[in-house]
């Protein structure tokens, strides 16, 4: 069976814009892929810059309020207010530890578990 030109050419043309729009398309999602990951090294970045200089609000600011933190052998932490508290609240112990260790209200045997 012998296809007319006219059917011929409509079948090129749907073969041809299918091809383009899924090249399109996986174009796309491989930009938007690269993207993702870039903004996911550049929020790593700024989690490890905040950890080692200890600063809990910006670490605090990059939760959503809808973020889980999940540690080792605790309960999950549900949302940023809770996050943020665990934050402050460590940061309060490691700053009243190093203030009694330097005033020598600490001895070595306060560290030890």
């Amino acid at each position: 069976m012998k296809l007319p030109p006219s059917v011929l050419t409509k079948l090129a043309l749907v073969v041809t814009t299918t091809f383009l729009l899924s090249y399109g398309l996986n174009a796309n999602a491989a930009a938007e892929e690269q993207q993702d990951r870039k903004a996911i090294d550049e929020l790593s970045q700024k989690d490890i810059a905040a950890s080692m200089k200890d600063d809990s609000d910006t670490l605090c600011s990059l939760w959503t309020a809808d973020g889980v933190l999940l540690m080792p052998g605790a309960p999950p932490l549900v949302g940023k207010k809770a996050i943020c508290g665990m934050l402050q609240e460590q940061k309060s112990t490691r700053e009243r530890l190093e203030d009694d260790r330097l005033h020598g209200r600490l001895g070595r045997s306060s560290y030890r578990r």
